[in-house]
């Protein structure tokens, strides 16, 4: 049987974009085109609900990886042509078991989102970890392996 593992997914209407995607402002065009150390620092420290957990050698990796050629106009590209429609009709189709994990402290996708996830597929466990944000397979890596782990081993 297939499993599915979704780590804070974003899906929900959020921020202006539903069915059409919103604009993209000019601030986020220059930072995901020139990505400044300082802006690429701050941005990063807000997926963690401790940004002491974000080591220089992490920034250094995400800030490696922006700047890649032709990397930020793909990031523009794709979020001028972003969208978000309500995805509920969508995730009750799916019925394997999916197993979602979400940091409590998640500003970029907010926990509450979780829940809409959850309610909407027949055969989801939901696993909150108070300890993260936005990236719990970083900031509690052993905890999230562990219910992956047990989650793909489960027979069901």
């Amino acid at each position: 049987a297939s499993k599915l593992v979704l780590i804070a997914p974003g899906g929900v209407p959020i921020n202006g974009v539903t069915e059409q995607p919103a604009d993209v402002p000019m601030m986020v065009k220059i930072y995901l085109t020139k990505a400044p150390a300082a802006g690429v620092k701050q941005a990063t420290s807000a997926l963690y609900s401790d940004p002491s957990k974000l080591t220089d050698r992490r920034l250094e990796q995400v800030r490696d990886m922006m700047l890649v050629p032709g990397n930020g106009d793909a990031f523009v590209a794709r979020a001028a042509a972003f969208t978000l429609p309500d995805p509920v009709e969508s995730l009750e189709k799916i019925a394997q078991p999916v197993l979602i994990i979400w940091g409590e402290k998640d500003i970029m996708v907010p926990a509450a989102h979780a829940h809409k996830f959850h309610d909407a597929m027949p055969s989801s466990y939901l696993k909150m970890y108070p300890d993260a944000g936005h990236v719990p397979q970083e900031e509690v890596p052993e905890k999230v392996a562990a219910d992956i782990r047990r989650f793909l081993t489960a027979q069901e």
